[in-house]
């Protein structure tokens, strides 16, 4: 199945993108085209742009997602069907791990272009179930956020 979008813009040009859909109706690629705005009553089509190209596993997760430069961000999953990392375009690998109620709990990035790891440990306040803290164990810059509810708990910071 495919689907197709068309934008016209302000200044004239027309943008049309095509999605091919899976049997699951995930988009598994897009080709996007630009028209140009008729400058001798003559509109000039655009090339096709093939753009993302995705990849899903049996469980209807994206794993892969690559650009028209065949470089792709992946992802990997515990069979629980939660995120158990990414690598991302420049190949730098983040990794999560999740407590007893599956939530996130930590998360590692190793920055493959500095050299330098990452390490976030997330907290949840008992009452409520929502974040409390997030804390930088390492790198460059050791902080803390924290996170203040309205009883309706909406996050006031």
């Amino acid at each position: 199945k495919q689907t197709h979008k068309e934008v016209k813009g302000y200044d004239g040009y027309d943008a049309h993108q095509t999605n091919k859909l899976d049997l699951f109706g995930n988009v598994m690629q897009t080709t996007i085209s630009v028209d140009e705005p008729p400058k001798d009553g003559q509109l000039k089509t655009g090339s096709d742009y093939q753009g993302e190209l995705y990849l899903y596993n049996s469980a209807n997760q994206l794993v892969k997602d690559c650009n028209q430069d065949n470089k792709c961000t992946t992802s990997d999953y515990y069979q629980d069907g939660q995120l158990k990392s990414t690598t991302d375009l420049a190949g730098n690998i983040t990794t999560v791990s999740y407590d007893k109620a599956g939530r996130e709990s930590e998360s590692v990035t190793v920055d493959k272009t500095k050299n330098e790891t990452y390490e976030f440990d997330t907290t949840y306040d008992p009452t409520t179930n929502k974040i409390a803290s997030v804390i930088e164990l390492n790198g460059p810059k050791k902080s803390e956020v924290d996170y203040q509810y309205y009883w309706t708990c909406r996050r006031t910071s």
